[in-house]
């Protein structure tokens, strides 16, 4: 999502700013996560209220600084309890994309509240009409990346069935192990990685020729916020190896059902 990509880019340009890269910080020194997802959400609050024009008048020569400070503050905690968080997980990738699912899915239901079912319903009709990828649709590896993956993470707003279709011409020395379409459905009920509603996998040939890969699966359930996966999903694998494989006409689309 746009806001959350501008958000984390804003943090971490004031972190490294800030902090000592080489100082080596603890997990018990940082800002536990039960406390540092309702932080998150309330900066990208702060700063949308700080791009109003009317905001700003109010308030003429607000940064973000100062704006993420007195949120930080306001939270019960220091400007340098948070930059050593930030740095802790710069070198955690996979935590702190864990955290940030977290953040959109609050984000997410401050949404619902405030805008309405009806907003969603005109949101659903919209995505019956265009393609919902939001990544490019060509990929070329392993130009793109040895062991590119080629993840998604596409938002959802209504039941109805989902559908992911690409053209995909996997080589015969083509190294990666068990490579498939892995889709599913997801939303945040608390645990760890999420609910998640896997959709049938479907494995990738390696025969040097194209074929049209197509997965689908009917979502039922309303609570359901996102569809999530990875078009060149692979297994583990130890040692230099790389993939070989042309992605092509990549489509994500929604049709609603009809009972």
């Amino acid at each position: 999502m746009r806001y959350i990509s501008i958000v984390i880019t804003s943090l971490l340009i004031l972190q490294f700013a800030c902090s000592n890269p080489e100082e080596q910080i603890k997990r018990s020194d940082i800002i536990p996560e039960e406390d540092l997802v309702p932080l998150l959400v309330d900066i990208h609050l702060s700063e949308g209220l700080l791009i109003l024009s009317k905001v700003n008048k109010e308030y003429p020569g607000r940064d973000s600084v100062s704006n993420y400070t007195d949120v930080i503050n306001k939270h019960g905690f220091e400007k340098e309890d948070f930059d050593k968080t930030i740095h802790f997980y710069s070198n955690k990738p996979d935590e702190l994309d864990e955290i940030y699912e977290l953040v959109i899915s609050e984000l997410s239901k401050m949404e619902v509240r405030i805008i309405g079912p009806a907003r969603y319903t005109e949101e659903a009709a919209r995505q019956m009409r265009r393609n919902l990828w939001n990544r490019k649709r060509e990929w070329h590896l392993p130009q793109d990346g040895e062991k590119e993956q080629i993840g998604f993470n596409i938002r959802v707003y209504a039941t109805g069935i989902y559908s992911l279709s690409a053209r995909i011409k996997m080589y015969k020395d083509d190294e990666s192990v068990n490579p498939s379409v892995f889709v599913y459905y997801w939303y945040n009920d608390g645990s760890k990685y999420g609910f998640r509603d896997p959709f049938p996998e479907i494995k990738i040939e390696k025969t040097g020729q194209d074929s049209i890969y197509k997965i689908s699966k009917i979502l039922t359930d309303p609570k359901v916020t996102h569809m999530k996966g990875s078009i060149l999903y692979h297994k583990k694998k130890r040692s230099k190896w790389s993939k070989h494989v042309d992605v092509l006409d990549i489509k994500v689309e929604y049709n609603r059902t009809t009972k």
